[in-house]
């Protein structure tokens, strides 16, 4: 497994919460902003945007090989996946930032900011 997807796999696990201890209380926004400026930062956003992608093509190759009279319904759901996924971004983006603030507190939040800033 690479990088990319073993990134994405803990990204999407911390934000089903599968990760981590159970949140007593949501982050403050201002908590979340912070989190979510680290994660453009250091490009955390961008790795889990492309593997969402990654998955729906590599499950459509998939299944394509299993039965291949599936290629034009497969290729017309992956454009569809990609699109309810790219309308959505936005939303799933601040999702990932709260799973990444309930981790730290905020004085925390600001350190690794500022340290991400330079």
């Amino acid at each position: 497994m690479n990088f990319l997807r073993i990134a994405g796999l803990l990204c999407a696990a911390a934000m089903i919460g599968l990760i981590g201890p159970a949140r007593a209380q949501e982050p403050s926004a201002a908590a979340t902003a912070l989190s979510r400026e680290i994660l453009e930062l250091k490009g955390g956003l961008g790795i889990f945007d492309t593997v969402i992608d990654g998955v729906v093509e590599h499950h459509r190759r998939l299944l394509i090989q299993i039965d291949p009279n599936l290629d034009k319904d497969l290729t017309e759901v992956s454009l569809q996946l990609r699109a309810e996924y790219a309308a959505r971004r936005g939303q799933i983006h601040i999702e990932i930032a709260r799973a990444y603030a309930s981790q730290f507190t905020e004085a925390e939040l600001r350190q690794l900011a500022a340290s991400a800033r330079r």
